[in-house]
């Protein structure tokens, strides 16, 4: 039961840390204004989204056990 506590503050900081991750990625690549930033940020971009779809998805089943 205490583990559902923790939950929240751990989503936010999952949340935060990706949005971290990205602003960083888009730095880089405004730095090198370069075709692989478009690359590397959608690729990025897609990789993040999975991460957060299935961590998100992982918490919905934690929680309906």
């Amino acid at each position: 039961m205490n583990k559902k506590k923790i939950t929240p503050y751990y989503d936010l900081m999952v949340s935060l840390g990706f949005l971290v991750i990205f602003v960083v990625m888009a730095i880089l690549g405004i730095i090198y204004l370069d075709y692989n930033f478009l690359i590397g940020f959608i690729s990025g971009g897609a990789v993040l989204l999975l991460l957060f779809i299935s961590i998100f998805s992982l918490n919905n089943l934690k929680g309906k056990e």
